[in-house]
């Protein structure tokens, strides 16, 4: 392969990857009868448990931090974390639970949580965080889709 043919190669990838959005957005927004900091034990708990995973050779992880932003707000971030890289320091998903008149409201941002030249894929979290407020404790499986491009599949 030539030079002018790895570099035309080369913008071919850099174009398909600057083209996806990463950035977080606005997914779900629920209002539930429960307050925010029991809500927050809930959904944080429950994602430790589903969502929080270890990074390998095969694998992206995803880190979860958060916690009490003020008296009735709290917050849930969602970092990807690779095998030689650590941690990034953007999010891919966030969760903020907000303390209503009669509950709390929860809202869900979400973005890709990996772009290649196939597109920019979500994880779908949002869907766990609507099932866990509603006292469904099951998670879906999404370790498959945390496989880093072009390794074993």
């Amino acid at each position: 392969m030539g030079r002018f043919q790895r570099i035309c190669g080369y913008l071919l990838l850099t174009a398909g990857a600057a083209a996806c959005s990463t950035a977080p957005v606005k997914v779900a927004s629920l209002t539930v009868a429960t307050n925010a900091k029991k809500a927050y034990a809930l959904i944080s708990a429950q994602a430790k448990q589903c969502w929080q995973t270890d990074a390998s050779p095969i694998r992206v992880g995803i880190l979860l931090s958060g916690g009490a932003v003020t008296e009735s707000q709290y917050v849930i971030h969602a970092y990807p974390v690779h095998w030689s890289g650590g941690v990034e320091h953007k999010a891919f998903a966030t969760v903020t639970i907000d303390q209503g008149a009669g509950g709390s409201v929860i809202s869900v941002d979400e973005g890709a949580n990996a772009c290649s030249l196939s597109g920019c894929h979500t994880l779908g979290l949002v869907d766990d965080v609507k099932h866990w407020v509603v006292g469904d404790m099951s998670c879906k499986d999404i370790k498959g889709a945390l496989t880093r491009e072009g390794i074993g599949i």
